[in-house]
């Protein structure tokens, strides 16, 4: 700003900051909604996923591996979390997310459509 002989200089790279912490909360917030609302409507929750977990004493499940170099990716189960790791060496079986609650993972779950991939989960969680 400049007035008739004074110059003001404000920062606003604390105003940027302020705005972009302010868009991830809203981000955050609407990302919440759309699992809730895609939970709302699907065969298995996350506490249904807890409680396997939970009785079945789970720590780790394999979900795939990768079709060039073999190595897999490992769900590591928690109190309150799932941790993902992605062991593939090639960079042909790339995975977005490091972690996940357990609504974020029945909601994960609920979307794969492939039968056999179905199958195969299936088998591992319900059986």
């Amino acid at each position: 700003m400049q007035f008739k002989k004074f110059r003001i200089t404000i920062p606003t790279n604390l105003i940027d900051s302020a705005i972009k912490k302010n868009e991830m909360t809203f981000q955050s917030i609407q990302d919440d909604r759309i699992v809730m609302e895609r939970l709302k409507f699907a065969k298995y929750k996350g506490s249904t996923f807890k409680k396997i977990v939970k009785e079945k004493n789970i720590q780790q499940w394999i979900p795939r591996y990768c079709n060039i170099c073999g190595k897999p990716v490992v769900f590591s189960f928690k109190d309150d979390a799932i941790t993902i790791q992605n062991y593939c060496t090639c960079g042909c079986n790339t995975v977005n997310i490091d972690k996940f609650n357990y609504d974020d993972f029945a909601v994960w779950f609920s979307c794969v459509v492939d039968k056999n991939i179905l199958k195969y989960y299936k088998e591992f969680w319900f059986k």
